[in-house]
C-alpha cells in the first residue's frame, strides 16, 4: 500500500507540476522533419550540466531538444494538443549516452493516465504525443529544457533531469 501511495504521490506530481522557467511554447502539431537523416547532431541544449544525448538514424530531433521515435504506429485516431487522452507511461532517468538508466515510474504497474495534451503535463511530453496514432507507442527522450528544468521532484527526479520515456497512445477520451 506505501508503494502504491509513493507512485501515485509521483503520478500527481508529473501530471501537475509545471517547469520553474518560463516554458515554452508547445507547437499544435509536429513540424515536419527529416527522418531519413543517418544521425542528427543535438545542439538545442544549452544547458552544460545535462547529459548529452547521442542520436542515431532512427530517433527525430525537434527544435526544442525533444527526441522520439516510433516503437509501435498505431492505427486510431491522431492525438493533437488539447486533445484528453488515454496512455501508459514509463519514465526512466536518462543516461549521459541517452540510454534509459534508473526506472522512476509506471503506469503500466497500476491503471492507465488520463490527460490533457498541453494541460497536466510537462511540455516534453505533450510535445511528444503530438502525431502519435492511437494504439501506437513512442520513445522519448526529454531534455531538462521541456521537463522539470532546475526544479527537483521528490527524491526520484533530481533538477537538471534528462527524462526518457515510453509512451503507449490507448485512446482518445470522448466527451
Amino acid at each position: 500500500m506505501k508503494k502504491f501511495l509513493a507512485v501515485l504521490g509521483l503520478a500527481i506530481i508529473l501530471a501537475t507540476s509545471a517547469p520553474a522557467e518560463e516554458p515554452q511554447a508547445v507547437p499544435k502539431e509536429l513540424p515536419q522533419t527529416d527522418t531519413t537523416q543517418k544521425a542528427v547532431k543535438d545542439t538545442t541544449m544549452k544547458d552544460a550540466a545535462a547529459p548529452k544525448i547521442i542520436a542515431d538514424s532512427s530517433w527525430t530531433t525537434n527544435k526544442s531538444g525533444l527526441k522520439w521515435r516510433e516503437k509501435v504506429v498505431g492505427k486510431g485516431a491522431e492525438a493533437k494538443m488539447e486533445m484528453k487522452v488515454n496512455c501508459h507511461y514509463t519514465v526512466w532517468l536518462a543516461d549521459a549516452a541517452g540510454k534509459k538508466g534508473k526506472l522512476v515510474q509506471s503506469s503500466k504497474d497500476y491503471q492507465p493516465l488520463q490527460c490533457q495534451l498541453g494541460h497536466q503535463l510537462i511540455a516534453g511530453w505533450s510535445e511528444g504525443m503530438v502525431g502519435m496514432k492511437e494504439g501506437g507507442t513512442r520513445e522519448l527522450i526529454v531534455p531538462p529544457a521541456i521537463g522539470y528544468g532546475a526544479q527537483a521532484k521528490g527524491e526520484m527526479i533530481p533538477a537538471n533531469s534528462t527524462l526518457y520515456f515510453e509512451i503507449e497512445f490507448l485512446n482518445e477520451v470522448k466527451k
